[in-house]
């Protein structure tokens, strides 16, 4: 039995470790958490009704397994987030958060940062024309985007949109989020890189 619970729960301690290092490397990587309640969300409300209220409370649990993994991993690859000495002194770091704030105003076009105003003129495309052209290479590049549609012309046909959709929606919400952002550089957009070769996948299989 011990075994089955460690084996259903898996995915969910993986997914909070990947996430939390992820974040630790790059904090803007924490949108990546709205990927496991979609997924969830999704094969919630493709169960019959018998089943829900059981597994509603499964659900919870293993985004709870998760959170608190993704949280502990966190703690320790970015201890500079935290006050500290102690791993238990969990309170923010103010020079770490004032560095970030710091960041995210440079970045944002609202100050007059040199280096910001190369963005002044960028067009909304900029970002998926360097994807293509540069990121993806035009091959892989216009076959995911294609595939892209694809995906979403059958999602809005409800033939097999709870299995897509949490991919689908993910990676449409990111890249439009960062093509309307200031700073539009394709490496930005690095996160959805993979995501969009597994499109382009299920393109290749639809075909």
């Amino acid at each position: 039995k011990i075994k089955k619970i460690l084996r259903d729960l898996a995915p969910y301690i993986l997914f909070g470790a990947a996430l939390g290092a992820a974040t630790a490397s790059k904090i803007n990587d924490v949108v990546l958490a709205l990927i496991l309640p979609l997924v969830e969300g999704m094969r919630y409300l493709g169960m019959q009704p018998g089943e829900r209220q059981k597994a509603l409370l499964l659900i919870l649990r293993n985004l709870l397994i998760a959170g608190m993994i993704s949280l502990i991993t966190f703690r320790i690859a970015q201890p500079y987030a935290f006050n500290g000495p102690s791993f238990f002194n969990v309170g923010i770091n103010q020079n770490w958060w004032s560095g970030l704030q710091s960041l995210r105003v440079q970045a944002s076009g609202v100050v007059d940062f040199p280096p910001a105003l190369q963005w002044a003129r960028r067009p909304i495309t900029f970002s998926w024309e360097n994807m293509v052209s540069w990121g993806l290479g035009w091959p892989l590049g216009l076959f995911a985007w294609l595939s892209y549609l694809g995906m979403g012309y059958l999602i809005i046909r409800k033939m097999g949109w709870r299995r897509h959709l949490p991919l689908w929606a993910f990676t449409g919400l990111h890249f439009v989020w960062l093509s309307f952002s200031w700073v539009r550089s394709m490496r930005y957009q690095m996160l959805i890189y993979p995501l969009l070769a597994l499109i382009a996948g299920w393109g290749l299989l639809q075909l």
